[in-house]
């Protein structure tokens, strides 16, 4: 689709599609694989024989990739548009969730899905927890910025909780300009 973008320093960016990126899309589903399958276990690795992760949602999904400057995959995601219904794929597997939250209309939304970096490429010195680095809201930045620190049990755990404080923030700013 469309050329490489530097976004970074040490990073280019582009978008594609399945239909017209198809080696690019199966480096994608390796990586996709690796971590996924092999790193985090969300999936299990024997369902893909191929060493590729992929699904039915990827043929209607918009695709974004990061490389390195050596042209390297290093990072993926993917925005996968609400189904015929207008619901996403979270709704379908986590059913109520948010309790009442307004959600934009699904006509101007996407789900990110399979956000991910190479193993490589996630860590920093001093970074813990698979590159997150651990801060308290005392922190300087944190507290210069106005966003506050989530402590998160898991993956789920931390995915409602940051979910929650979105919509908090978004109808706190939506208050303030009334």
């Amino acid at each position: 689709m469309s050329e490489h973008k530097n976004f970074a320093p040490f990073f280019l960016a582009r978008a594609g599609t399945q239909a017209l990126d198809p080696l690019l899309m199966k480096s994608a589903f390796e990586l996709r694989f690796q971590v996924y399958c092999l790193e985090c276990h969300f999936l299990d690795a024997k369902l893909y024989p191929n060493g590729m992760e992929s699904d039915p949602h990827d043929a209607a999904s918009a695709h974004f990739f990061s490389f390195n400057l050596a042209s390297e995959l290093v990072g993926y995601v993917r925005l996968v548009p609400p189904d015929t219904e207008s619901r996403f794929l979270w709704q379908a597997h986590s059913g109520e969730l948010l309790g009442g939250a307004v959600l934009p209309p699904p006509s101007q939304s996407a789900e990110i899905s399979r956000l991910m970096v190479r193993r490589d490429y996630r860590r920093r010195r001093g970074d813990v927890l698979s590159g997150v680095t651990v801060v308290a809201n005392d922190d300087p930045l944190i507290a210069e910025s106005g966003l506050k620190v989530i402590a998160a049990d898991d993956l789920r755990d931390g995915c409602i909780k940051a979910a929650k404080a979105a919509i908090e923030y978004r109808q706190a700013k939506a208050t303030a300009k009334r």
